[in-house]
């Protein structure tokens, strides 16, 4: 297995690394949505997502959004379509050409209809099992990212749109990473039984394939789902409503310097507004799902 394969564009005649390919990869799938550096912070340290940043720009790959406290870039494939309703936000969109957008943003907040229901959706949660990276070093090199030390588990189907990887990282940490944007998970007691009961089958299978090959480890050296910690996850709840018309998306940083996110996503045909966070509670499974579900929750 190569670790820096050819981009899918046949007229680029030079390699990604795999920090670059994911990113690219990553904005390619999203064209229209801007992103900063929070977007990857839960997997790779800002330092390296500067420097991907500007290789990519460099090479066309992506190009400058809009500059606030963070920059936001858009893949370089992005066709951003003005409304043509009045507007309160103001981007400045490629070096040459300068396009006012214009947004009625509170109207625009008031005609999508919030769902009661708060939801959460590319989760990342993380938990350590100390000797866990030197025994799969050893036995399962062929899953080895030479570049950044990280062993590949593979990918756990939730449902069609729920896809759980993954990865052991070299600090003994294990990151799972949950891409359900188009399924998000409810918060409430439900959407957290469901959660958990899945995870806890990616677990025992986990466990059980380890202590296959390795009679010294045993099931109890792999926390409970419970504890596993959430680094991040996107927060929100969608329209009730569908809607036609140009697309919309407002990136902002909130007063408590959290990323921010207003936008128009797919449903089949029609489009379903989207309000957001993108968080970091950094604590575990069930008390990140406790304070949702309850405010009041204390520990």
């Amino acid at each position: 297995m190569t670790l820096t394969e050819n981009n899918d564009n046949d007229n680029m005649g030079y390699q990604l690394t795999p920090a670059e390919r994911y990113i690219h990869e990553w904005a390619k799938s999203r064209p229209d949505q801007p992103f900063c550096f929070l977007d990857f912070s839960d997997k790779y340290a800002h330092g390296t997502i500067r420097n991907v940043f500007s290789r990519l720009k460099k090479r066309g790959l992506i190009r400058p959004y809009c500059r606030s406290s963070a920059a936001f870039y858009v893949h370089s494939s992005a066709k951003p379509k003005p409304p043509s309703k009045p507007m309160t936000v103001t981007h400045t969109v490629g070096k040459c050409d300068v396009r006012r957008v214009q947004i009625d943003l509170g109207a625009l907040l008031d005609s999508l209809d919030w769902e009661d229901v708060c939801r959460v959706h590319n989760i990342v949660l993380s938990f350590s099992v100390s000797e866990l990276y030197d025994y799969c070093l050893k036995e399962h090199r062929d899953r080895l990212n030479k570049n950044a030390g990280d062993i590949k588990f593979g990918s756990f189907a939730w449902s069609r749109e729920r896809i759980l990887k993954i990865v052991l990282h070299r600090n003994e940490k294990v990151t799972s990473y949950l891409k359900c944007s188009r399924c998000p998970v409810e918060v409430s007691i439900e959407g957290l039984v469901s959660l958990a009961a899945f995870l806890g089958g990616v677990r025992s299978r986990l466990a059980d394939y380890i202590i296959s090959h390795n009679s010294q480890f045993e099931d109890e050296m792999i926390p409970q789902v419970e504890d596993w910690m959430v680094v991040q996850w996107h927060y929100g709840r969608d329209g009730r409503r569908e809607i036609s018309g140009p697309g919309v998306n407002v990136t902002f940083k909130t007063w408590c310097d959290e990323l921010a996110r207003i936008y128009l996503r797919n449903s089949d045909t029609l489009l379903k507004g989207r309000l957001e966070l993108v968080e970091e509670p950094r604590k575990p499974l069930s008390q990140a799902f406790a304070e949702k579900i309850d405010p009041n929750f204390k520990r």
